[in-house]
């Protein structure tokens, strides 16, 4: 059994501890409440774009791929995802590259750099993930579930906009 650890920084972040004794790996989530359940219909889908756009450079690693690179090179397992509630970003790793994992998560999180250029390109890999998840049948019932449950507000609506309506906010 696992036992949690909750701590409260003296800026008020909250962290939880899962020790696990018995592996040498450690896994690093990072949780902002930030989800499609705050956003409005003019900007639905925007925390789903955000999730994405993090990866595509910071102020240290201002390339493209960079972060994904970095992250690589010590073997680290690692994405990031968007609910209604929360977008997460995680990395997996030997725990002797802790401070390397944690390092790039706080960088993409605290200094990402947002370039026109990536913007575009990034809009082009959520219309594709769009397209997979309206051939995917369980997701699309799903979320046709939750619309006809919830209706129309941010609950019953899709964490990915649609294809003619994903912007991406003047920052």
């Amino acid at each position: 059994m696992i036992n949690f650890e909750k701590k409260v920084l003296d800026n008020g972040l909250r962290v939880v501890l899962a020790p696990m004794n018995n592996t040498e790996a450690v896994t690093l989530l990072v949780l902002v409440g930030v989800g499609s359940r705050y956003e409005t219909k003019k900007n639905n889908g925007v925390s789903h774009f955000l999730e994405h756009m993090f990866f595509k450079g910071t102020k240290s690693r201002p390339e493209p791929g960079q972060v994904h690179k970095e992250l690589d090179k010590i073997g680290a397992d690692h994405n990031a995802f968007t609910t209604k509630e929360a977008t997460g970003f995680w990395v997996k790793t030997s725990a002797k590259d802790f401070d390397v994992a944690l390092d790039v998560v706080s960088d993409i999180l605290l200094e990402p750099l947002f370039k026109e250029e990536e913007v575009e390109k990034e809009r082009n890999v959520i219309f594709q993930e769009i397209d997979m998840r309206n051939d995917n049948t369980r997701l699309k019932a799903q979320e046709n579930l939750e619309n006809i449950v919830f209706g129309d507000q941010p609950v019953g609506w899709t964490l990915f906009a649609t294809k003619r309506k994903i912007i991406f906010p003047k920052i």
